[in-house]
């Protein structure tokens, strides 16, 4: 069976000249990215991943120059998706207004998502279950399992 054809779908209630308002700015601001980064500079083992230079694969592709950020390394973790979830962890537990072990973060996850959330509750010392579906593999499951959450 040949694949679909895709189809390009534009959301009606998209404005691509209206304004950016307060409650975009709530959602997605300079002032929350520099929040975020102070919290996560502040965790343990913090260090700046690198930024590789691809010189070859930007002349194959005609470009001047092709980067791209290792997030490989981060927090050990072996994921590129390693802030995330952990950085949600942290904003839960101080938003609850009561002790880190009384707490119990949960996350649907098939991977790397599932394994931030699970540090996260590892280093904030909370409870944590994580819940996947059965085509997860073994290997994800105890990669996952590693940081001490329900499976």
């Amino acid at each position: 069976m040949p694949a679909p054809t895709p189809r390009l779908i534009p959301n009606p209630l998209a404005q691509p000249d209206g304004r950016w308002t307060s409650a975009q700015d709530a959602i997605l601001s300079d002032a929350g990215f520099d929040e975020a980064m102070a919290q996560i500079r502040s965790w343990p083992g913090y260090a700046p991943t690198p930024l590789v230079d691809l010189p070859a694969l930007a002349r194959q592709i005609g470009v001047g120059a092709l980067h791209y950020k290792d997030e490989g390394g981060r927090f050990g973790l072996g994921s590129f998706k390693a802030l995330g979830g952990a950085y949600a962890v942290g904003k839960l537990i101080a938003r609850a207004g009561r002790p880190a072990r009384e707490v119990t973060v949960c996350s649907a996850t098939d991977g790397n998502h599932g394994r931030s959330v699970a540090w996260g509750a590892a280093m904030f010392g909370c409870r944590c279950v994580i819940f996947v579906h059965a085509t997860v593999s073994e290997a994800r499951e105890r990669a996952i399992e590693a940081y001490g959450p329900e499976v």
